[in-house]
């Protein structure tokens, strides 16, 4: 865990000191999400919870760097509002919805920590 906060501390290093527990929480989430859409899919009974989900995922990952995963997250939550206002091909927004779940995964990885 971080130390108290000094004037002279780098903001950036704290962040980086933070990202790996962050990345575990993050796939665990990830695996939380894949669930609610595969129920949402199925019935369509989680798709708001999905995409709370995926918009709450979406920020965080920003914050800690992982811009592919919140990009991909971004995208998620895009396509499941569409669904919810019924304005996607649902086939076509489901086949996308997991292919940018598989992106978002492959982003826990990304290696860029926000710089100073």
């Amino acid at each position: 865990m971080a130390g108290p906060r000094t004037p002279h501390r780098d903001v950036a290093a704290e962040i980086r000191e933070l990202l790996e527990p962050y990345r575990g929480r993050l796939a665990g989430e990830l695996e939380t999400l894949a669930a609610l859409l595969h129920q949402a899919r199925r019935d369509g009974g989680a798709t708001r919870q999905a995409h709370d989900l995926a918009h709450r995922l979406k920020g965080t990952s920003g914050t800690y760097g992982l811009q592919e995963c919140s990009r991909a997250l971004a995208r998620i939550e895009s396509l499941l509002a569409e669904l919810l206002e019924r304005c996607a091909d649902p086939a076509g927004a489901w086949d996308e919805i997991g292919r940018e779940l598989a992106r978002a995964r492959a982003g826990l990885d990304d290696p860029a920590p926000p710089s100073a």
